[in-house]
């Protein structure tokens, strides 16, 4: 079985049983479904600030059980700092949020597929697999 990333916007998605789930359903399918460790800080984050109580928060850390967790290690460590130096189509840096940066390097290391709704958050990064249903 073939292994998928997920992004915290989708992880949300499916955990909520979203509409917008649906749209990736074709692409979870049959698939072992992993989140990095990152995505687990800003899922536990979003609880945090919205206040969630200890009953809802040890329902999302359930959930978070059932699903494979990619951790750091010295590769996506590498991976995350040559990601430091990516460069936009026009030369300019690139700008990037830390935690996608630590998604982008996770899926890259491991060579795993990246499924985003944030597309323009992640496309143009070389060698870095990507699927989004998010319009262009």
């Amino acid at each position: 079985m073939s292994a998928v990333l997920l992004d915290t916007n989708v992880f949300s998605y499916v955990l909520k049983k979203h509409t917008l789930a649906t749209l990736y359903d074709k692409h979870l399918d049959g698939k072992q479904q992993t989140i990095c460790f990152a995505v687990v800080a800003e899922l536990l984050q979003g609880a945090r600030l919205r206040g969630w109580g200890a009953a809802k928060v040890a329902k999302l850390e359930q959930s978070i059980r059932v699903v494979t967790i990619i951790p750091y290690d010295i590769g996506v460590c590498r991976e995350w700092a040559s990601l430091c130096d990516a460069k936009n189509q026009d030369g300019s840096s690139r700008a990037f949020e830390n935690n996608d940066r630590w998604i982008a390097a996770c899926a890259i290391h491991h060579d795993i597929t990246l499924i985003t709704h944030n597309r323009r958050h992640f496309e143009g990064i070389p060698r870095l697999r990507l699927i989004s249903e998010a319009p262009p």
